[in-house]
């Protein structure tokens, strides 16, 4: 048997996708590249994630990229991924025990479609610093200076080896603990393995309640009350069209319902509504 290209990619998304839900906890393999600090590298590896702080994510995916994240996830009853966050990586740490280790670092999101569930222009953001704490808005990140607007105009642009803490709806920490058959050296490239990613946000997303409805509600265009919906009035189209049918008396004779019968498939094949 032969399929269309199309019709299976189709399938074999479907059969990822339900495999994927049947064992989320497939394990990752991480790699960690030190970058020359004190035990501070980055981050290659992409793990399923069920949550972003208390946040479900429904077939969730996290990638990092060296100091590039994303957040995907499948919407139900859809089989494309969607990028909902996307952001720098501004720091990643290691603690190794042996063949142990945890890498923690803090994640900024700034693009994605669940940015405005997260953010709001109104939304005071402090960056704090060995000299003290700076309100206003984070309007760029690079690989080593965060750029705040402050409160009074000012632009200030303050250097990332300096901030030990970020306050807003879009920062979170993260931990992923990871296992080796080896010991690890932080100060080394090394390739472990890990099942588990967990996030904590620094200030709780502005519209949470609205995102966990609209999840809860199936988000996407295909949701269960959707489909029943239009499961419902297809059975009815059906049951439309075997009307005349059924319209036949069944007392009526063999002869009659024949007649009509072949009636009905002269007008089909005529193009007769």
């Amino acid at each position: 048997m032969q399929f269309h290209s199309k019709t299976s990619k189709t399938i074999i998304a479907a059969l990822a996708a339900v495999l994927f839900s049947i064992n989320p906890a497939l394990a990752a393999t991480v790699t960690f590249i030190p970058d020359g600090g004190a035990n501070t590298g980055s981050i290659d590896t992409f793990i399923p994630v069920d949550k972003i702080g208390t946040m479900p994510l429904p077939r969730g995916r996290v990638v990092f990229r060296g100091n590039v994240i994303e957040v995907t996830m499948i919407p139900e009853w859809q089989f494309d991924r969607q990028v909902v966050l996307r952001g720098p990586v501004l720091d990643t740490t290691i603690s190794a025990d042996g063949g142990q280790a945890v890498l923690r670092g803090t994640v900024f999101f700034n693009e994605g479609t669940w940015l405005p569930y997260f953010d709001s222009s109104r939304v005071v953001e402090d960056v704090a610093t060995k000299d003290g704490e700076l309100h206003g808005r984070i309007t760029a990140i690079n690989a080593t200076t965060v750029t705040l607007a402050a409160k009074d105009g000012a632009m200030h642009q303050i250097p990332l080896r300096d901030i030990t803490d970020i306050e807003s709806p879009r920062a979170y920490t993260f931990k992923l603990p990871v296992v080796s058959p080896t010991v690890i050296n932080p100060a080394q490239a090394f390739q472990a393995s890990s099942t588990s990613l967990s996030f904590n946000s620094s200030d709780r997303p502005i519209r949470a309640a609205a995102l966990k409805s609209q999840l809860a509600k199936g988000d996407g265009d295909w949701s269960t009350k959707r489909l029943v919906a239009i499961g419902t009035i297809l059975s009815l189209v059906e049951l439309g069209q075997l009307a005349p049918v059924l319209a036949v008396p069944l007392g009526s004779n063999g002869l009659r319902r024949t007649a009509f019968i072949k009636q009905l498939q002269v007008d089909a094949a005529t193009g007769i509504p």
